[in-house]
């Protein structure tokens, strides 16, 4: 028997592009009526968060660009056009 896997969901755009910014693989699901970002729970996963929420330096155009490709993949997601 497998074991399912438990997964990280946030709603927040700017920190699943942060996680992507770290090579933390994050998909997009459908939970009730939202789309949310979500990833597989690992340790990593929740230091890189800690240094999110502990305003890490990051490069900026680096950031920005993974923003865009989390919030395009979100609009794509939601049926929109392209």
């Amino acid at each position: 028997m497998k074991k399912q896997e438990t997964k990280f969901s946030t709603l927040d755009a700017n920190l699943a592009a942060y996680l992507v910014l770290h090579e933390i693989p994050i998909d997009l699901e459908r939970i009730s009526d939202r789309i949310v970002f979500t990833a597989p729970q690992s340790a990593s996963l929740f230091q890189i968060s800690s240094n999110y929420y502990a305003n890490d330096a990051v490069k900026v155009l680096d950031f920005v660009n993974s923003l865009k490709i989390m919030k395009t993949r979100l609009f794509v997601a939601k049926g929109g056009r392209q």
